[in-house]
């Protein structure tokens, strides 16, 4: 309930910074941002165990554009595996891919929030799909990575494997105001030095408070406090 909360205020804190949305409800014009489909037909992921999908199924979401347009109760379903957006249009009952994430600011997913961002790991500079879990400043964002696995005939006593999905461990990220998001060790000097010169009241506050460095909750908690020590 906490995180739900946190993220209603995220959207309340874009409805009233000041923007004027243009609030777009049925009318999709959207064929140069949208338009191409799914290169993996559902028939194929229906053959492999496991889900490429956050939700298999569709949910009612909402869209904002980087001009100022709110598309809303579209259905969208994040796959996980591919990293992109999908969405239905028309009554078709065959998904399309969001063609340009970038002109999207937010991605409504009922209680999720995302957003599609440039970003550095051990593969180099990429770009991707994030979960935003706390509004404000400093945020924790968080990125799904989903593998596929081919099939296996039986070896010995091992019974075969069929081809399949399996979701893989979250990597979480901080990310302060608009810059480039850095991926977080759970490992407390990696986390202490990413507050920078508040690195001192962090510790003091996870000190004080019994939290863990090891804990994704607890992250968001240090990310809630530096907002609130800097007026963020």
């Amino acid at each position: 309930m906490r995180y739900f909360i946190s993220l209603l205020l995220l959207f309340l804190s874009i409805a009233l910074s000041g923007q004027d949305w243009t609030v777009v409800a049925d009318d999709w014009h959207f064929e140069t941002q949208m338009g191409k489909e799914p290169v993996s037909a559902m028939d194929v992921y229906s053959k492999i165990q496991g889900t490429p999908f956050l939700e298999d199924d569709f949910v009612n979401g909402s869209l904002i554009t980087r001009d100022s347009l709110m598309y809303k109760d579209v259905p969208l379903r994040y796959n996980i595996f591919k990293d992109e957006m999908e969405f239905l249009v028309g009554g078709e009952d065959v998904p399309r891919v969001i063609a340009s994430p970038r002109n999207f600011l937010f991605y409504y997913l009922e209680d999720k929030i995302f957003e599609y961002l440039s970003f550095r790991d051990n593969s180099g500079a990429r770009q991707g799909f994030f979960e935003v879990m706390n509004p404000g400043e400093c945020q924790v964002l968080l990125r799904r990575r989903t593998d596929y696995a081919e099939p296996e005939g039986a070896r010995g006593f091992d019974p075969a494997k069929p081809a399949r999905f399996a979701e893989r461990r979250p990597t979480y990220f901080l990310r302060f105001g608009r810059g480039i998001p850095e991926e977080i060790r759970f490992r407390r000097r990696s986390i202490l030095d990413a507050f920078g010169e508040k690195r001192g009241e962090i510790a003091n506050f996870v000190s004080d408070n019994n939290l863990s460095y090891r804990r994704a909750d607890d992250l968001i908690r240090m990310a809630e406090y530096y907002n609130q020590i800097t007026g963020n």
